[in-house]
């Protein structure tokens, strides 16, 4: 949409930023023809984009005293917002859109070119506002600048943000503008609007990935690895053959490096958070680097764990299949899973578990992976430290006793065969402790506490009591 005449040789030079060539042709062209007003209005342009105030506004009396035109009135408002004189800038602009003849796109157009003087200006508020307020007025699908003005100059404030240390403040000033653009290829969007490459030197061939790898930046400034990472994976997702081409992080080694860069800083920020116990922070963060596809099965068991830590048990328990599904012959993963099913209480399958860990362990050709087996308490040994516990305890115990939950009379194989079908044998079961006098101890404890028992009555003799309850089984 052009709305400026000006030669293609000093278009070119003002869009490529090459200003000393096109001020020397524009003066050329004025020495041929002292009375050539647009050259006067664009040599005005060129100074304006040098802040050279005075005399772009020398330019400007000259090209309106010869022929009023929208270029004089355009860089006349211009130069008045860079002298900061608003008003007389907003008297030349409102005398510009005189020359647009009810053109709707052409007066959009013209009111984003007073917007960006004055946000130039330093009126930034003001300039945002403005423009939001003339993508939501009459929109039109089709008119993509204001959306574009609006991120251009939401990257500015990000930039400077950056300058300033404000890494926070940046973070939503690329964050806005990346909302704002849609697209990644900006060849057709900068050919259609090189007025603003030509008045202001705005480079929008390479906005797009200029605002996304700012966004990236910026999120790692504040600490948010997770969001820079989704960030990279949300540009490379949107990004055209042309624009990936153009991008460091885009194609071959320096894509997977990066990956796997923002992989190893994920790990180790939650390894760091996982030690402190933090475990919304690790799930967060594991979470992100299983995202990018390239996590290994320490991620996924560490992230169980911090779900296990959350009481997460069914996510937890995913994971931990999930590490066996990676490495199917290690014994690591059985071991997660045992005990992600062991805290969940599911003794049973926790148990099942453990036996195959035992035999991934027994049947491994690595002597000190071999040796990690024997410092485990395996089921077997826990069946059996169960029923000398459970001998030593019921010698001295009535033959019969009542259940005091059912109130029914159970003999010696019917308590043995109740505590068998009980949690707390299954538990001691599915015991992994590997200090051997210390897990005795805890069956002695558990297998006491199953079977106390009081007597009915202290007046009777033990043995009387044991021949009546007999005769009247």
């Amino acid at each position: 949409m052009q709305i400026l005449t000006i030669s293609t040789t000093a278009r070119d030079a003002c869009t490529t930023g090459d200003l000393p060539p096109a001020d020397r042709l524009l003066t050329q062209a004025i020495g041929i023809d002292s009375n050539d007003y647009t050259s006067y209005a664009n040599r005005s342009f060129v100074k304006a984009r040098n802040s050279d105030w005075d005399h772009v506004l020398e330019d400007v009396l000259k090209s309106t005293s010869i022929q009023p035109s929208l270029m004089g009135c355009i860089s006349k408002g211009i130069a008045h917002c860079g002298k900061k004189q608003f008003q007389d800038a907003m008297k030349a602009f409102d005398l510009a859109f005189m020359y647009v003849e009810a053109d709707l796109n052409k007066t959009r157009l013209l009111l984003l070119i007073e917007v960006i003087a004055s946000f130039n200006a330093n009126k930034h508020d003001e300039a945002i506002m403005r423009v939001q307020e003339l993508a939501t007025t009459r929109p039109n699908p089709n008119f993509l600048v204001c959306g574009i003005v609006k991120a251009y100059l939401h990257v500015q404030l990000g930039m400077n943000a950056l300058d300033d240390a404000r890494h926070n403040e940046a973070v939503g000033h690329f964050t806005a503008a990346v909302n704002a653009i849609g697209f990644s290829s900006m060849s057709a969007i900068h050919s259609r609007y090189d007025v603003f490459a030509v008045l202001f030197g705005w480079g929008l061939r390479s906005f797009w990935r200029t605002a996304h790898r700012n966004w990236c930046n910026a999120l790692l400034r504040v600490g948010k690895l997770p969001e820079a990472i989704k960030a990279y994976r949300y540009m490379m997702d949107r990004a055209d053959e042309a624009t990936k081409a153009c991008l460091d992080w885009s194609t071959g080694k320096s894509s997977k490096l990066y990956a796997a860069a923002g992989v190893a800083d994920l790990a180790g920020s939650g390894d760091a958070a996982l030690a402190a116990g933090n475990y919304d922070r690790v799930i967060e963060l594991y979470s992100a680097a299983i995202n990018l596809n390239l996590a290994t099965d320490t991620i996924f068991a560490n992230r169980s764990t911090a779900r296990s830590g959350k009481i997460l048990w069914n996510d937890a328990f995913l994971d931990a299949e999930k590490v066996i599904e990676l490495d199917p012959s290690s014994y690591f993963g059985y071991q997660l899973k045992h005990a992600v099913l062991h805290d969940a209480h599911r003794y049973d399958e926790a148990i099942e578990a453990f036996k195959i860990m035992i035999s991934k362990l027994e049947n491994t050709f690595d002597t000190q992976t071999q040796n990690l087996g024997q410092k485990h308490v395996g089921p077997s040994e826990a069946e059996r430290a169960i029923e000398e516990s459970m001998t030593a305890q019921l010698n001295d115990a009535p033959y019969l006793l009542i259940n005091t939950s059912t109130g029914r009379l159970c003999n010696r194989e019917t308590q043995i065969d109740t505590f068998k079908a009980s949690t707390e044998y299954k538990e001691l079961l599915s015991s992994t402790m590997k200090d051997t006098d210390l897990l005795m101890q805890r069956i002695q404890d558990v297998v006491a506490a199953y079977f106390r028992y009081v007597m009915l009555s202290m007046n009777h003799r033990r043995c009387m009591c044991e021949l009546e309850l007999r005769r009247f089984s």
